[in-house]
């Protein structure tokens, strides 16, 4: 594995368990304590404050560090006005501070900066040491809401920043963004990495001139699995398809619901997740008793529903940047049936593992004909097993993500510029 010297990293980012509110902060946890595994020095910088901003109570769960890892959570006096400020402004102004005291105090091979949209912004790019990366866990870069969903009605073609973000999703206007802040800031980066080509495309087309690397997300589940373990389980009397996620409108699980409503499917539906869009999905299923709401669930339960599922719907009307979630049905031989677009229909594009579908009527028709023990779901099970393993495991993603960092140095050093060597 390349970077064989241990490294000292620092990882940026505005959530960090428990203190988390998506998969992002969870992606940073796993690989920060799996590089700590491999000897690399991990700390971790992220504000409390950008958490109790959107969320009072914590996340339940256990969140053991490797002793290589050292978290420093960031709490201002300010309160949630250290994040307010930070989005508004596009700097770090109440927390640059203590910021700039961790990295006094520290000096990094690497800064890798992940959702800064609450910690300070663009701005916040230009502290730091040695090699400097940003993951792009949204499309923050190009769009104010993260989402490029306009007005959370449509994917977004037609810009409308300042109304789509004031009106619809009731988040004050970044003004720094008609400024150059943004490319002045991303000039201090080395490297963006992408988890999907889509993603990668998109910030190049909305005129992201940064090196953009894609490297794939990854996920832990299918670990536990002994060698040789079938990661599948045998059926429930009732075979089910499986949704696992945020239920917000974006998620497009009403798209979903729908066509479920209307096949003749005799599957059940299982949706696992929480969120504001809730109750009117719960109400659209109706009386539909095929169709239950599981509401949140350990890890563990997830666990046992991926491997019990007949297949994972991802229904998403927005670009996925690279849904986590479907690798994670994938780690148990899971085939997908996916909205085709962005990152899910490029993860079903390689792993030839499932199917893709346009319109309601489509998404109908493949859950009407879907047979988990024919030979084709088969073949997409063992497609998906593979898949997994060699394209979205913790071992590749950190293969090329040090890979990717060893060149940089190796840049760098040609170049004549500061790198962190021990």
């Amino acid at each position: 594995m390349s970077a064989s010297l241990p490294l000292k990293i620092c990882m940026v980012t505005s959530f960090y368990p428990p203190y988390n509110l998506g998969g992002d902060g969870i992606l940073i946890y796993h690989l920060s304590n799996a590089l700590a595994a491999l000897g690399h020095k991990v700390d971790i910088v992220h504000s409390v404050d950008a958490y109790l901003a959107k969320r009072k109570t914590l996340n339940e769960g256990e969140w053991p560090q490797h002793q290589n890892v050292r978290v420093h959570r960031l709490k201002s006096r300010a309160g949630v006005w250290a994040p307010t400020l930070g989005w508004l402004t596009g700097k770090p102004l109440m927390q640059r501070k203590a910021i700039e005291q961790i990295f006094k105090e520290n000096t990094y091979d690497v800064t890798h900066f992940h959702t800064v949209s609450l910690i300070g912004g663009p701005g916040i790019f230009e502290l730091g040491h040695g090699v400097k990366l940003k993951t792009l866990h949204t499309h923050w870069l190009v769009c104010p809401t993260s989402y490029l969903f306009r007005n959370e009605k449509e994917i977004c073609r037609k810009r409308t920043c300042m109304s789509c973000t004031a009106l619809s999703y009731k988040r004050p206007p970044q003004l720094w963004r008609n400024t150059s802040l943004m490319s002045r800031s991303l000039n201090r980066l080395d490297a963006l990495i992408a988890p999907s080509q889509t993603q990668k495309q998109l910030h190049q087309d909305l005129g992201i001139k940064n090196r953009i690397e894609y490297i794939p997300n990854f996920t832990t589940f299918g670990e536990e699995l002994k060698e040789n373990e079938n990661p599948r389980l045998a059926a429930t009397d009732t075979p089910y398809f499986l949704y696992t996620g945020q239920l917000t409108f974006n998620k497009g699980v009403h798209v979903l619901i729908e066509a479920f409503k209307r096949s003749k499917t005799p599957y059940a539906l299982k949706i696992v997740g929480s969120g504001p869009y809730a109750e009117t999905l719960k109400a659209l299923a109706g009386d539909d008793d095929r169709i239950q709401f599981e509401g949140q669930k350990h890890i563990e339960d997830i666990k046992q529903l991926y491997r019990q599922a007949a297949a994972l719907v991802v229904p998403s009307l927005w670009y996925e940047v690279g849904p986590v979630t479907a690798m994670e049905g994938m780690a148990y031989g899971l085939p997908l049936i996916v909205h085709n677009m962005g990152g899910m229909r490029e993860i079903v594009e390689r792993s030839q593992a499932g199917f893709t579908y346009e319109t309601v009527d489509e998404l109908t028709q493949i859950l009407d004909s879907y047979e988990a023990d024919s030979s084709e779901v088969k073949a997409f099970s063992l497609k998906a097993r593979k898949t997994q393993q060699q394209a979205f495991s913790t071992s590749e993603h950190i293969k090329q993500y040090l890979a990717l960092i060893e060149e940089l140095r190796e840049q760098k050093k040609a170049m004549g510029a500061s790198v962190h060597v021990r």
